[in-house]
């Protein structure tokens, strides 16, 4: 049985893989989605385990990549979580088989992924449905639309992530100006939705840099302060940011600005 466990805690996947190795399971290992999702093109595995936060592009939004690719598309997927009465229905949601509390129990971790796996193979109906469902999404529109959010309050960055993968978006998270301007190198997302108020290089500054650069300077800003005292609308656009949010955000109406914004309505 071979298992690919995505955890960035290197502690945690240490744990993991010596637990899963001790009861005579083949451990992959990955800290980030990206990586994840190239290993798996490349070595068939029987089991993906993945934490749901991760630098990058989160958990959720891998599984979905995942549903939607026909050669990947029924591997079970069982996410991690500290949270599982909030996570438990966004797991499932985006195409996990199963779910497990952090901090894993080491001494029921193997029995409990052995059972997963042996029982997937009764439940192809929900996974072939959740992706028909992702397949017909990415027909109509191209493909799911990216979301970068840039957040240093962990609440916040939660709720705006729990927010646009109800809706469908594949969303990757940054907590820092750096981490935001390194993920968008490696992983250009569709739209960028971007904190001012960031730890360090702050989002006024980020936005500056993003927008001149010929290489991204065309992925939407949508610039979110809860400080507009501090960082105005004017500020905003004065960095080139493409749209303005003063927090609390409207969760209900978020997913659908940002839908104006992709087509190229600027708010």
């Amino acid at each position: 049985m071979k298992i690919l466990i995505v955890e960035d805690n290197l502690a945690s996947l240490k744990l993991a893989t010596h637990v899963l190795e001790a009861a005579g399971m083949e451990v992959l290992q990955a800290t980030l989605a990206e990586e994840a999702l190239e290993i798996v093109k490349k070595t068939p595995v029987d089991l993906v385990l993945t934490d749901i936060m991760l630098p990058g592009m989160d958990g959720l939004s891998m599984s979905r990549k995942l549903r939607l690719d026909a050669a990947t598309a029924n591997i079970p997927i069982v996410a991690m979580t500290a949270n599982a009465s909030c996570d438990m229905p966004l797991a499932i949601d985006a195409g996990c088989d199963s779910f497990i509390r952090k901090p894993i129990d080491t001494r029921g971790l193997a029995a409990q992924l052995m059972e997963i796996l042996h029982s997937s193979g009764g439940k192809q109906g929900p996974r072939t449905e959740r992706k028909a469902r992702w397949t017909a999404a990415e027909t109509k529109s191209g493909g799911p639309a990216q979301i970068l959010v840039v957040e240093d309050d962990p609440a916040s960055l939660r709720l705006a992530g729990a927010v646009l993968a109800a809706s469908g978006y594949l969303v990757s998270v940054a907590t820092t100006a750096a981490q935001a301007i390194l993920s968008v190198q490696v992983n250009p997302p569709d739209l960028i939705v971007l904190d001012l108020n960031l730890p360090g290089t702050d989002g006024l500054e980020a936005a500056r840099e993003l927008k001149q650069n010929p290489a991204t300077r065309h992925i939407p800003i949508l610039a979110v302060t809860a400080y507009s005292n501090l960082f105005s609308k004017q500020a905003a656009l004065g960095a080139d940011c493409n749209g303005y949010l003063v927090k609390p955000l409207d969760t209900r109406r978020l997913p659908e600005q940002l839908a104006r914004m992709l087509e190229g309505t600027v708010n």
